[in-house]
């Protein structure tokens, strides 16, 4: 299964941080898109950008620069346009994959690494444009700062959460049908959820590893880790002062 990491933008210093799952599934990657200023994102998680796409309104100069010389492909677009430079981004990203594997029935594995804070708007359109994803031949997985969000149907899906995680289930589109569920604390079955409907929030791993079989439909799986990993474990972020106090981490 090839690995392409799509690196989000957004507010300035804000860098997600990776699930210690996904870790070394980023950091031997097949190839790095990065959307504008997720380009400064990438290289303070330390990653080589093999494309840079985007307007080019937000990416600092030295990364711009630094992309370049490490032989990143750059493709700018005009700021005025009718897709958002993340939709621009995944479908050269998926254009790229078909055109170095060349075949069709394949599986691979999307990670977007972004951010929640910042544009609503932007962060409502990228949502929507990941509930478009051809889930039938890509595993998609989101870092959205502290939070693993996991596209999941139709089928079943294992969930990467451990016992005690917060899992929601957050419906897109029409809703979707729910089949039923293993390892959740508030099982479901047979149910529909509607979209962006609250009957599947804050529900609780309480076996490892839970999962989710979606009859129809498709909907997020958004988890909640109850502690943090180590900050010594994570994916090393350059740039960022990192000192310990009782009680956590800033």
């Amino acid at each position: 299964m090839s690995t392409t990491v799509v690196v989000n933008g957004g507010p300035r210093g804000v860098v997600p941080e990776v699930p210690e799952a996904l870790i070394p599934i980023v950091r031997s990657a097949d190839r790095v898109v990065a959307v504008d200023s997720g380009c400064d994102v990438a290289h303070r998680l330390g990653l080589v950008v093999d494309v840079l796409v985007g307007d080019l309104d937000s990416v600092s100069p030295g990364a711009l620069r630094r992309a370049s010389a490490q032989g990143a492909v750059v493709v700018q677009h005009p700021s005025d346009k009718d897709r958002t430079d993340f939709e621009l981004a995944l479908s050269l990203a998926c254009d790229r994959v078909a055109a170095d594997d060349g075949r069709a029935a394949t599986r691979h594995r999307l990670v977007v690494l972004g951010t929640a804070s910042g544009r609503v708007d932007h962060l409502l359109a990228t949502v929507g444009t990941l509930a478009g994803a051809p889930t039938d031949r890509w595993q998609v997985d989101v870092v959205l700062d502290d939070h693993h969000v996991v596209v999941v149907g139709p089928g079943r899906t294992d969930l990467p959460g451990s016992v005690g995680d917060t899992v929601s289930l957050v419906a897109l589109g029409p809703g979707a049908q729910v089949r039923s569920t293993g390892g959740l604390l508030w099982p479901l079955r047979d149910e529909r959820l509607e979209a962006l409907a609250g009957r599947g929030v804050s529900n609780r791993v309480d076996s490892a590893p839970a999962w989710i079989d979606v009859a129809e439909g498709r909907l997020l799986a958004i988890l909640s880790v109850v502690e943090p990993v180590p900050v010594a474990e994570r994916i090393p972020v350059t740039g960022i002062l990192v000192t310990q106090h009782e009680g956590g981490t800033t």
